[in-house]
């Protein structure tokens, strides 16, 4: 079996998960860790079921600090020890991340952001604004449609786009802002087709296949939705059908709308990418929290779903991990467990949660990794979004651009063990 390798210097004074945890997240004196950040925010018994690993390690497995402790992993390559199963070296093209051409290089670029008054989507928009605009490699232009409800800080991220230009750049930038907000509660295809309009009028559909495009939609409007009650509580329909058409059927409509006009179904379109900001609720439940964890589990499979009916589109599903946002601070307030209150006080405190604007980098720098391959025949509809990963160490993201979820954890691990190949 294909193993990968990484090591624990831990010292012995640790009795259970719960004080294990706490000197994780506190890093105590005598801690020291070659593991990836994703550690500090697990138990101990969630490793097994987070990394993969072959069998938990035991706290009577932790050793004095002058020992390592030995973890075996399967599929984890952020910090490779290669088996003698694996194909030879020669197939590693790690030394080669920083010659990856930016898909967008030359090209118009439309861009959807939904959520964007604040928060990840703000940053977003700004990271994406400064990966669009460096040289070598910039876009032509840059059409960015910013959506969210509150038109004011709206204004405010376009004044900061316009500022987180790379210096020098020829590139033009556009920023367009829906109006009226788009009601996500109350959705439907006129309305969303209505708030997408000012991008369609700059890009009438039959000039589509004369200009060199990128087009991208992102999704990361959402709401957290009840903290409160168990999830065989939930019986109010009217509530239930509030929040699941504002996170739910509105992304699934704009979706729809987006791609009717940039990639109309059996027609040659140019690159295109679906974002979802998903969650690590999409696929471990919380407590009291069924509303989040249900909602963010079904946008992931949507995108899924979407990518077998639509194979020549790109789906991400990304995963920014727990961010200092109105939204986390609404759970460290409101949630009614307070154990799970406690976890996100801790948190807090002890620098566990990010800032938007770091994850949204590193969820900017995979989308340079999205190319089209060639079709031999000419024939557009064969073409298909793949990812330019090393085939050794990054093997297990080859079919990112399907609907593989990418944590910002595992992410940034990726690109530290880069950095120090590339050193």
């Amino acid at each position: 079996m294909n193993s990968r390798w990484t090591f624990v210097l831990q010292p012995t004074n640790y009795s259970d998960d719960r004080s294990l945890t706490e000197a994780l997240m506190s890093k105590q004196p005598g801690y020291k860790s070659l593991c990836p950040p994703t550690l500090r925010c697990c138990r101990l018994s969630q490793w097994k079921r987070r990394l993969s690993l072959e069998a938990p390690p035991k706290i009577t497995d932790l050793v004095d600090t002058s020992e390592l402790l030995e973890l075996p992993l399967k599929n984890w390559s952020l910090y490779p020890q290669r088996s003698a199963q694996l194909s030879s070296m020669s197939d590693c093209s790690c030394q080669r991340e920083d010659q990856i051409k930016s898909p967008w290089a030359n090209s118009d670029c439309n861009v959807v952001v939904t959520g964007a008054s604040r928060g990840f989507g703000r940053a977003f928009c700004l990271k994406l604004t400064e990966a669009l605009t460096k040289e070598p490699g910039a876009a032509r232009s840059i059409n960015m449609l910013l959506m969210a409800r509150d038109l004011e800080a709206l204004n405010q991220t376009k004044d900061q786009v316009f500022m987180s230009k790379a210096p020098n750049s020829p590139t033009k930038v556009n920023v367009l802002i829906s109006r009226p907000g788009l009601d996500m509660v109350n959705i439907s295809e006129p309305a969303a087709r209505a708030a997408l309009q000012p991008l369609f009028d700059l890009n009438p559909i039959d000039q589509l296949e004369k200009e060199t495009q990128w087009n991208l939609l992102v999704h990361n409007a959402a709401t957290i939705g009840g903290v409160v009650l168990r999830a065989d509580e939930r019986t109010s329909v009217e509530s239930l059908e509030k929040y699941y058409r504002a996170n739910l059927i509105a992304p699934m409509i704009i979706t729809g709308v987006f791609l009717s006009h940039f990639a109309p179904f059996g027609s040659v379109h140019p690159p295109l990418i679906v974002v979802n900001v998903s969650s690590l609720a999409a696929v471990e439940p919380f407590a009291l929290m069924s509303d989040y964890c249900v909602g963010k589990a079904a946008r992931h499979m949507y995108l899924k779903t979407l990518s077998t009916d639509r194979p020549t589109v790109a789906v991400y599903n990304y995963s920014p991990g727990p961010l200092d946002t109105d939204m986390f601070n609404e759970m460290l307030v409101g949630h009614a467990d307070p154990n799970r209150r406690a976890w996100a006080e801790n948190l807090k405190k002890n620098g566990g949660v990010l800032m938007p604007e770091e994850s949204a980098r590193v969820c900017v720098s995979w989308l340079r990794r999205c190319h089209y391959n060639c079709s031999c025949d000419g024939d557009g509809m064969k073409l298909r979004p793949e990812s330019v990963v090393c085939p050794i160490h990054q093997k297990q993201y080859m079919d990112i651009w399907t609907g593989t979820h990418l944590d910002y954890y595992d992410a940034l691990a990726i690109e530290q063990a880069l950095n120090k190949q590339l050193a």
